[in-house]
């Protein structure tokens, strides 16, 4: 048989790659490297990465930007959300987060992965952040952000000292964005009985994400 007689078959008598019965739905072949076939989401081949930034005077409630306003740094996190939990029991005027100058999605993704970088000016007390995502409406006048992931951090006592970590998978409340949905960050001090409490303290925050798009 000739070296190139594949190059002259039909399109009817041509046969599949190896492994596409099994993979995924939104996958792309892909070389290993060890040299074999795999099946790669597409998510992690179409990403687009942004990075949030801020700076927060803690409260017991939640904080978050209002940048888009005269004499409004981008970065200073003062606006009180009103609740100390993030949820749809504690709305605001839409126009508070549409005014938020951080990102949005031009379609429908999911989080690759997160890396959050903060320091504590003033102790190493722990302190919640929090990465959220809110669907503009045209219909309602009031909003809620949506939780993408909330944990507890500890800053290093010092603006020049940087503590950096990675979210693991089961880490996440959620992963899945829609097309035109926002993303910002917000932040809550913590004061509970004894212990020692963030509330006052400023912290500067810097959230990576890597966005992955399942869609062409």
């Amino acid at each position: 048989m000739a070296s190139n007689e594949h190059a002259y078959l039909s399109e009817s008598n041509l046969h599949n790659p190896k492994g596409l019965s099994l993979a995924l739905n939104n996958s792309i072949c892909s070389k290993s490297n060890s040299g074999q076939l795999e099946w790669v989401s597409k998510s992690f081949i179409k990403t687009d990465t942004n990075v949030s930034t801020g700076y927060c005077t803690l409260a017991a409630n939640y904080k978050y930007a209002e940048s888009q306003v005269q004499g409004q740094s981008p970065y200073d996190m003062n606006q009180d959300y009103g609740s100390p939990t993030i949820g749809s029991e504690t709305t605001v005027l839409q126009k508070k987060f549409f005014k938020i100058s951080d990102f949005g999605l031009a379609q429908d993704g999911i989080i690759n992965r997160c890396i959050v970088q903060v320091t504590n000016q003033q102790s190493a007390n722990p302190f919640t952040l929090a990465l959220v995502k809110y669907t503009p409406s045209n219909i309602n006048t009031q909003a809620y952000p949506v939780v993408l992931f909330e944990k507890q951090f500890n800053g290093n006592s010092s603006q020049d000292k940087v503590f950096t970590t990675e979210l693991l998978t089961s880490e996440y409340t959620n992963t899945s964005i829609s097309k035109g949905d926002h993303i910002f960050i917000m932040a809550k001090g913590i004061s509970s009985g004894e212990r020692a409490t963030s509330v006052g303290n400023l912290v500067q925050i810097s959230v990576i994400t890597q966005i992955g798009y399942l869609i062409n």
